[in-house]
């Protein structure tokens, strides 16, 4: 197989794997929430209810989660690298819990921004999978592994759309959009970055070592 048919074939097998995963998407929340969705080409776009829950449970239960977090981070995980992060991640979603116990705040359009992170995330990792076979078109990237890594990244996208949504119906205003971030920025994006590394680790490493 030629490096360009093998391209060619990448890049079919991810644009079925993006419009699959919207028709994944669609089902489950049809199913699962009894919301509308439709589909218009790559997007996706879903009648979420207005911004309106408000559990005192589960903000406290998420409370006391980013306390013992940011209390943690504090004490042992000060000098890792990781250990400010955490405490800056975990004072934020505070503030945010806090601003919405104080204003009861609904979030205005709460379902065109959730469609719209959806689709932007879909987009850039389809992106950034096609930016990588542009960066690795000198060199032959596996077909089976490539697609292997396309499913494993937007599989976790439906997973944590799920998990956003299961939690944002008790929660509302500041404290749906932190999770909204957190869910997309390090659930999704984070592993997504990690299949992308691996397969740019297993193209260039070997050269790497024949050069030495």
């Amino acid at each position: 197989m030629t490096r360009n048919l093998s391209t060619g074939l990448a890049l079919l097998a991810l644009l079925v794997i993006y419009s699959l995963s919207n028709q994944a998407g669609s089902w489950l929340i049809e199913r699962q929430y009894g919301v509308g969705c439709s589909i218009s080409f790559l997007s996706l776009s879903c009648a979420y209810p207005a911004d309106s829950g408000f559990n005192d449970l589960a903000y406290a239960l998420l409370g006391g989660t980013l306390i013992v977090s940011v209390v943690a981070a504090r004490l042992w995980w000060r000098e890792h690298v990781v250990g400010p992060f955490i405490q800056l991640m975990g004072l934020i979603g505070l503030a945010a819990i806090g601003w919405d116990v104080l204003m009861q705040l609904p979030v205005l359009n709460s379902a065109k921004i959730i469609n719209d992170t959806e689709n932007i995330l879909s987009f850039v990792i389809f992106g950034s999978f096609v930016l990588m076979l542009a960066i690795l078109r000198k060199r032959r990237v596996g077909l089976g592994t490539f697609v292997v890594a396309s499913l494993v990244s937007y599989a976790v996208k439906i997973v944590m759309m799920m998990v956003f949504l299961d939690i944002s119906g008790n929660v509302m205003g500041a404290t749906e959009l932190y999770l909204l971030y957190v869910a997309y920025a390090f659930g999704t994006f984070t592993v997504h970055i990690m299949t992308v590394s691996g397969i740019v680790t297993g193209v260039a490493m070997p050269r790497l070592e024949a050069a030495e």
